[in-house]
């Protein structure tokens, strides 16, 4: 007589964390219609949108923890964070693959990028609780600055590249009020250099796309904490590309009272790829 086929049991950690994953997979949120609350986090880009994702809302979905330490935005201060990858938040809304990019908006008009390869590689968190508590909540009781409703930060970050001086970049907004889905092509196609492609033009692209956008807009797309456009940038990088590129290692020594951060790490073939980026995308005056 044959024996029977014995399955064996799964230790119930496993199986946990197969109900665990279950969970995850088919947890699902949706937008309210109004903003109740000035905490809820505005969502355009949608079929659904423009709503408004409750904070409450956010805390049911499955949570990763981060410390945060020698960050600048909180500088001297070793925290304990936990809110929602931005992968679980792009599940639990249904974003099709083919919106492939989200960006966050700030209250002071800054922008971050993350395009699905930045996503996938660095897994940022948009953070709910620090130290337990919510971002304002914190900052009342420790006399620090609000860094809320929302921010970014990373659990591991490991830059994934480097192009001359400039490495692949932390994006890591605070005062986050907005999230907009849309894709790499409608993001950076406005932006994309025109005439023949060099190698000096494509890296000063990709460190534009990075750097440059969270501030500077063409059109719609990118930030605007700066009240200098893409097309006013391409046309001081075409008229005085000596004082473009003095500007971006060191704001101060042109304007005194400039808020731009220096990029004093980069070196003259880095800020040679930007100014010839920054002329490929220049329109002719008379195009405009």
């Amino acid at each position: 007589m044959e024996r029977p086929i014995r399955i064996p049991r799964l230790p119930a950690v496993c199986a946990a964390l197969l109900f665990l994953c279950g969970c995850v997979q088919a947890q699902k949120i949706a937008l309210k219609p109004v903003r109740e609350s000035a905490d809820d986090l505005e969502v355009t880009g949608l079929k659904s949108s423009p709503g408004y994702l409750a904070r409450a809302a956010l805390l049911k979905l499955p949570q990763a923890a981060a410390v945060i330490e020698n960050d600048p935005d909180f500088a001297g201060l070793k925290l304990h964070v936990t809110g929602v990858p931005l992968e679980t938040l792009e599940r639990a809304l249904g974003i099709p693959a083919s919106d492939d990019l989200i960006d966050l908006l700030c209250t002071d008009k800054y922008r971050s990028h993350y395009p699905a390869e930045y996503v996938r590689q660095h897994h940022p968190i948009l953070v709910l609780r620090v130290e337990g508590k919510a971002p304002a909540a914190w900052a009342a009781a420790t006399k620090n600055e609000d860094p809320g409703p929302y921010f970014v930060t990373h659990a591991n970050y490991v830059p994934a590249f480097k192009v001359l001086a400039h490495e692949d970049q932390r994006q890591v907004p605070t005062n986050v009020v907005r999230m907009n889905v849309t894709s790499a092509e409608a993001t950076y196609g406005p932006i994309s250099p025109r005439g023949p492609a060099t190698r000096e033009v494509d890296e000063g692209f990709t460190i534009a796309k990075q750097n440059c956008l969270r501030c500077h807009a063409e059109g719609s797309v990118g930030g605007t904490k700066s009240n200098f456009t893409w097309q006013m940038l391409g046309a001081i990088a075409k008229g005085n590309p000596r004082d473009f590129q003095r500007y971006i290692r060191n704001p101060v020594e042109i304007d005194p009272h400039a808020t731009m951060p220096a990029s004093a790490m980069y070196d003259d073939a880095t800020l040679a790829a930007l100014t010839a980026y920054f002329q490929a995308v220049a329109v002719p005056e008379a195009s405009r």
